[in-house]
């Protein structure tokens, strides 16, 4: 089976999660367009990318943030419609290398449902996704210390939320930080390994713990906490990156990638569009 690279940064935590740039696998011998649009009412734009596939063994291949042009499709169509039939056009950004709106042109509903389509390379290709209604309410963190699984002391960041009641979810969770009191310093980013990654499996409604590693925390720190009560299709596409980008790197040569799931509708067609609510804390902690 080739490898290849996922061209698109993740939407959902831009600067606070380490979700940029996997390996994943795709189905063998395809070179396939790739479409992601992660779509949620507290995003000030809509943004889509769309690009193509390369194998991993073809030469010069240099996709650093999934922003190597050559693999970036800059021409083709994008637009969304919602449920009244109203359409809009998304234009490419070069900066960003993804197709854009602003949310004030064209608003993005809990409960709605929105249809995706771009034309690409010479194809059609379609999906729909709708928003979730509810987002976690209320986000408590504290700083602490705990034992990692080598026996290390860790200064660490605990995130807890209570599921939403009534169905099952799935959430993604992270924070970036800096040190309290120092305008200029330099963000870090919490390591929450697979905790970043939550569901309601212990039940429904009871509170959903995260715990994430945090560094140089003495003199207190300012923190944003970001929960995302995601579609599955994200929570399963997000977590099967991180994991084959893990694995990967551990060198095992018996590890077989995870194939994250799609729902584009079109030949060679692949990816996900699939809606999103987010929930943000911002607050300095310390001891």
């Amino acid at each position: 089976m080739k490898y290849y690279r996922l061209l698109f940064m993740i939407l959902i935590f831009s600067g606070c999660t380490e979700f940029v740039d996997e390996n994943i696998a795709q189905p063998e011998g395809k070179e396939l367009v790739l479409i992601y649009g992660f779509i949620s009412p507290e995003e000030d734009r809509i943004k889509v990318s769309v690009s193509e596939t390369r194998s991993i063994f073809d030469e010069n291949l240099d996709a650093y943030l999934g922003t190597e042009d050559g693999l970036i499709i800059k021409d083709a169509m994008v637009t969304i419609a919602d449920e009244n039939g109203t359409t809009i056009e998304l234009i490419y950004d070069d900066t960003l290398k993804r197709y854009i709106i602003s949310s004030s042109l064209f608003a993005i509903e809990p409960g709605n449902k929105y249809a995706l389509r771009v034309t690409a390379k010479g194809k059609e290709f379609t999906a729909s996704c709708t928003i979730p209604v509810e987002k976690v309410e209320e986000i408590n963190t504290s700083l602490g210390f705990r034992i990692d699984e080598f026996g290390q002391r860790r200064e660490n960041l605990r995130v807890q939320f209570d599921d939403i009641s009534g169905s099952n979810n799935f959430y993604i969770v992270g924070a970036e930080y800096k040190p309290a009191g120092i305008p200029d310093a330099e963000l870090g980013i919490a390591f929450f390994d697979l905790q970043r990654f939550a569901t309601d499996v212990t039940g429904d409604g009871f509170p959903v713990i995260s715990n994430g590693t945090v560094v140089n925390i003495n003199n207190g720190l300012e923190i944003t906490t970001k929960v995302a009560h995601t579609d599955e299709l994200i929570y399963n596409t997000l977590k099967a990156n991180f994991i084959n980008s893990r694995r990967s790197d551990d060198g095992d040569p018996f590890f077989r990638p995870i194939i994250p799931p799609s729902n584009i509708i079109g030949e060679d067609g692949y990816g996900v569009f699939a809606g999103f609510r987010l929930t943000e804390k911002q607050e300095e902690l310390s001891f």
